[in-house]
């Protein structure tokens, strides 16, 4: 086995904090997932695209709920309490990952180290992910893109639970007896029930969930415009019967323009919206825990094909825990999330070596929810009577959030070699402010199931709550990196923040970083057949973390 080195990609530009360097030069722990990477794999959100793709990156997918089953994400560890989720920048732009199509990103960069990530500063603390979408090319012809998969989703493992009724009453009649109590089931309901029914909870509440995602997109370029156009849209049906899923729809804009040759600007706007509707079962662990908290001695429907309830002699032996499909129908949430993300930028070449870019962009989000909780009614599966009825009091509660981040950053960037000794100046600032705020009211006695309308319940039983949060953040920031001959490499961050989340004697702070490397297979005296690149780096770099609790609230 002969193993030759990518020469493509140690000479891959590897977009940074505010720049951009190729590999090779890299002297902080940096990893980069390529938009080929994510091409391979079919998936619905974006942060489960980091899944074994960068050492040192744990993800881990909490739920799979349609909409919901956005990835966790910590880059070496928990590094502060309360938060320790890293900073996502998606352009440059401060956004959730998971609002983004997987099919726009060109490339995702995770700034590991101190040394990397100080140019962030105080939002650092546990990382950064870079999220770069894709543009057009230059002098390029547009090339149309289709990309969409049809599949399915189902649960592969379930717990292995008792579903035969005689052998169920039997061990628990056992274990009573082993822990010094009485059996709970008397011997003649054991005997009645010694045929049935045997109903598998998990084979009524659990389906195959049909699942599709497409995405059109057209790129291209001229001699001086660029663009980038694509839709898509994401169908994912839920696993649990008697709820509808998740659906995104998506576009985006992505343009630059030269003017001439010392001009340009241009822009990047991406709208999503995605509407789920699923149970909002929340306690005891959700449908899974609950439907295993019913015994298998009664059946989903009775010979009416309405919901079913235990028979009354199992009333006052039992706990009343209701069918698990009334359960998962009363207890319902429909969420809608807007989101927009919008930049644009203009650059100024005066001189050689010298780009100003000034950058103005918006982050929107808007969240629109519905909690209803409905009435549904059950039935003895053995004599028809009305047995349990689930919420006999419906509530309806609406939730409406509103987000807006303003960013904007202006920053300079020299670049000059004399003879073998290569220079790279940035320098900037940058200013962001957020605003949130939100509201929710609720009603009981809503008088119907399809009647989800807050004016339709009783007024006596109003109740309301909002509040409004914000903050802002002002810095200043620089790095130099400078290399010989492309073997011994320097790189110097610095960045100083300043938070209003902090009182005026805490409010700035600096946070530098260091870092050098030592490219040993670039020397004459390396003479090592079997190892085609080498590179010894050193670093040391101070972080903050601001993502503490908001100055300023105004509950209601």
């Amino acid at each position: 086995i002969i193993l030759f080195v990518d020469a493509a990609q140690l000479s891959e530009i590897v977009v940074t904090g505010y720049g951009s360097q190729t590999k090779a030069n890299l002297t902080g722990s940096v990893g980069v997932v390529a938009a080929r990477e994510l091409e391979a794999r079919p998936i619905t959100s974006a942060s489960q695209s980091l899944q074994g793709q960068v050492s040192g990156v744990w993800i881990n997918q909490g739920s799979g709920e349609p909409g919901q089953d956005g990835a966790q994400i910590r880059i070496r560890g928990i590094g502060t309490l309360n938060d320790a989720n890293p900073l996502i920048l998606v352009d440059g732009i401060e956004a959730p990952f998971d609002n983004i199509d997987p099919n726009d990103i060109e490339s995702i960069t995770v700034l590991k180290d101190a040394a990397s990530a100080a140019i962030y500063g105080s939002r650092a603390a546990n990382g950064v992910v870079l999220v770069t979408t894709k543009r057009g090319r230059k002098n390029s012809k547009p090339v149309f893109n289709y990309n969409g998969y049809v599949g399915s989703t189902s649960v592969l493992n379930q717990p292995d639970y008792i579903w035969d009724t005689n052998l169920f009453m039997t061990l628990r009649n056992e274990a009573d007896v082993n822990s010094g109590g009485q059996p709970l089931y008397p011997a003649n309901i054991v005997q009645k029930y010694s045929n049935g029914p045997n109903t598998n909870w998990y084979d009524e509440i659990f389906r195959t969930g049909p699942i599709q995602q497409h995405s059109l997109s057209v790129r291209g370029g001229g001699e001086n415009t660029n663009f980038n156009i694509s839709v898509g849209f994401l169908d994912q049906d839920a696993v649990v019967k008697l709820t509808d899923g998740s659906q995104r729809y998506n576009a985006r804009l992505n343009l630059d323009t030269r003017v001439n040759e010392k001009f340009g600007f241009g822009g990047s706007f991406y709208l999503s919206r995605q509407e789920s509707n699923l149970d909002n079962i929340g306690q005891d662990g959700g449908v899974l825990a609950r439907a295993t908290r019913l015994g298998p001695n009664f059946p989903a429907y009775d010979s009416q094909g309405r919901l079913a309830d235990r028979a009354r002699d199992l009333d006052a032996i039992e706990l009343s825990t209701p069918n698990i499909l009334a359960e998962v129908q009363a207890l319902n949430r429909v969420l809608r999330d807007d989101r927009f993300l919008g930049s644009f930028y203009a650059e100024y070449k005066p001189i050689n070596g010298l780009t100003i870019r000034g950058t103005v962009a918006a982050n929107y989000q808007g969240d629109f929810d519905d909690y209803f909780n409905r009435r549904y009614e059950t039935y003895d599966w053995e004599t028809g009577d009305l047995g349990l009825i689930w919420l006999e009091n419906r509530q309806l509660t609406n939730f409406y959030g509103n987000r807006l981040n303003i960013t904007s950053w202006l920053q300079a960037t020299y670049e000059k070699s004399f003879g073998q000794h290569n220079f790279k100046v940035i320098a900037g600032a940058n200013q962001e402010s957020s605003n949130y705020k939100f509201f929710e009211a609720s009603r009981l006695e809503i008088p119907s199931n399809s009647l989800p309308a807050l004016s339709t319940g009783n007024p006596e039983t109003s109740t309301n709550n909002g509040g409004e949060t914000e903050w802002a953040l002002r810095s200043f920031f620089g790095r130099l990196n400078y290399d010989f001959s492309n073997k011994y490499l320097f790189e110097f961050n610095i960045r100083r923040d300043g938070s209003s989340r902090f009182g005026p004697n805490n409010r700035w702070s600096v946070f530098p970083s260091f870092s050098a490397g030592w490219v040993l297979s670039q020397e004459d005296f390396f003479n090592v057949s079997w190892i085609d690149f080498m590179k010894v780096r050193a670093s040391w770099g101070q972080l903050g973390n601001q993502n503490i609790c908001l100055l300023y609230t105004s509950p209601s």
